[in-house]
């Protein structure tokens, strides 16, 4: 894990490092950044389709075109500027691939329960890194190397194995087409909203909130330090599974900072107003970047999906870069306290602030739902998951089969709870939990930990399947063999258990070379047709 995520923040300290220095690369002109955004959007967006879920495909790549945009990265600064404008460009398209390779490659090394915090932890770093890169009295034919050098970083592995994605075709989609297209309308409107709140929160942060502090240090602490803190801190927050009020605590205090912002002319408040503006104008980028992680556990594009919103990122601000060229007019003049210039620009962040809470909480809930199905079909399809590009485990080609969804005796049988197993099977068949819970006759509170009971019990930290309790109780096994057993049940390879468990291939060769020597089974491939049939209850 630590190395994709040192992978990463040498990927990002080269794309960050590379956007913001134009004041001194490109003679003070705006007109090329978009440019170079363009070049690298297309690039990993091509590369993204093209590679698919064929994760091996974009790692060889990226370990081929890397080391070009390196080097064009190393001596562009010292050409004449035509040849400067052409490496700069052409940098952006052979830094793609390497890009989507160590994103998704970091989410996945995190797993379950790293892994926003091993992605953000490189975006932290970047940010602290560019904020003192850019400080540095060094002339940028030092800089650029020095940056080309971390981009090394990023090639140096990237032909490392990473757990094969998964796939799991649904036999029974989700009820009600309306909803599935309200969804959609909704996820537009809500990205349209995200962009208007960060350009005016840019807008605000340089040209409102900043003034007044004359400290060059209180300065750095509210633009680079709180921001990283920020980062990391919601990223806890999301891998403890606390997506819903780590969203509400962080546009609370980006509200909370719009309303300090009104009087920021009062030093009473100049604290508070840093602190507010740091960490809820982060969250809003970090909410972007974010959703992707959380939506692409089952994407027929993982590694496209997985840096979605880090592309989402990469666009919006080449649009906000040519919006400051042609549109920076219909911007401040400069820094201002006039209460209502202040207003002009906060009053409709804070109404699209609102707007974009509403929409965020009702997409993030039905998502959450989404996932919860998902791990319900992954649990009981044992060995039904695409991967490998496409084939199924078998090695095959073909189109895959529709996962049949668990019955409520399988529910039963793994030790569903009878309120639980209903809550399952409704999930399934597309109901929401808010219906689910009058349907019930449930509070919101009751609803939570029936939700969180069974997401432990499919994701492992719940109570063990009774057929597994029976096999651990009947051959002794130890705490590693029964993770390794509930790996094999799913047919996964030595390399993805290595991965979700956070162990050395070797390791995971030992421990499964030792329950095969407990188990009366001949090979793994046996393993999971031997655990159905095996007595549910101890002997």
């Amino acid at each position: 894990m630590f190395r994709e995520c040192l992978g990463l923040f040498g990927v990002f300290a080269w794309f960050f490092c590379s956007m913001y220095s134009y004041e001194e690369t490109l003679f003070g002109s705006n007109v090329y950044i978009p440019v170079f955004l363009a070049v690298l959007f297309f690039s990993m967006l091509f590369f993204g389709l093209y590679c698919g879920r064929d994760v091996e495909r974009l790692s060889r790549f990226a370990w081929a075109l890397t080391p070009v945009g390196i080097v064009c990265t190393a001596v562009m600064y010292l050409l004449p500027l035509p040849g400067f404008l052409v490496l700069y460009m052409a940098s952006g398209a052979f830094m793609g691939p390497v890009l989507l390779r160590r994103i998704y490659g970091a989410v996945e090394a995190g797993g379950e329960k790293l892994r926003f915090r091993c992605y953000f932890l490189a975006i932290a770093l970047t940010v602290v890194f560019q904020s003192i890169w850019a400080i540095l009295p060094l002339d940028y034919a030092v800089k650029f190397p020095v940056i080309a050098v971390l981009a090394g970083l990023g090639w140096l592995g990237v032909r490392r194995s990473l757990p094969k994605p998964e796939y799991i075709e649904l036999s029974v989609p989700p009820r009600g087409a309306g909803a599935g297209a309200r969804q959609v309308v909704v996820a537009i409107v809500a990205l349209v909203l995200w962009f208007v709140v960060d350009y005016l929160f840019t807008i605000i942060h340089t040209y409102f909130v900043l003034v007044g502090f004359e400290s060059y240090l209180m300065f750095w602490f509210g633009g680079t330090i709180l921001p990283a803190i920020g980062f990391f801190l919601f990223a806890w927050l999301f891998d403890r599974q606390h997506e819903r009020g780590a969203f509400l605590f962080g546009m609370i205090l980006a509200l909370l900072g719009l309303i300090l912002a009104l009087v920021q002319g009062d030093s009473v408040i100049a604290t508070p107003l840093l602190i507010t503006n740091g960490l809820g104008g982060v969250f809003t980028e970090f909410i972007i970047i974010a959703a992707s992680v959380y939506l692409y556990r089952n994407s027929r594009r993982p590694s496209l999906a997985a840096a979605g919103g880090f592309v989402i990122f990469v666009v919006v601000s080449a649009i906000s870069w040519i919006g400051d060229v042609l549109f920076g007019w219909l911007g401040p003049e400069g820094e201002s306290t006039d209460p209502g210039l202040v207003f002009l620009f906060i009053g409709p962040a804070a109404v699209a602030t609102l707007a974009f809470i509403a929409a965020g909480l009702y997409l993030m809930d039905r998502q959450r739902e989404k996932n919860i199905v998902l791990a319900l079909y992954k649990f009981y399809s044992h060995g039904s998951v695409v991967s490998d590009g496409g084939a199924m485990e078998s090695g095959t080609a073909a189109a895959p089969a529709p996962v049949l969804p668990p019955t409520g005796e399988a529910l039963t049988e793994a030790g569903f709870s009878q309120a639980e197993r209903e809550i399952a099977l409704l999930l399934i068949e597309g109901e929401t939990r808010r219906d689910i819970a009058r349907r019930l006759h449930m509070t919101t509170a009751e609803m939570n930990a029936q939700i969180l009971s069974i997401r432990g019990k499919v994701s492992g930290e719940g109570e063990l399947d009774p057929a597994i309790a029976a096999i651990v109780k009947k051959y002794r096994l130890t705490r590693r063999e029964r993770d390794m057993l509930s790996c094999l049940r799913q047919s996964m390879t030595n390399v993805e258990i290595a991965a979700e468990l956070f162990l050395s291939e070797e390791t995971v060769r030992t421990h499964v070379r030792n329950l095969m020597r407990k188990l009366p089974v001949e090979t793994r491939q046996d393993i999971c047709a031997w655990i159905e049939t095996f007595p549910k209850k101890p002997e």
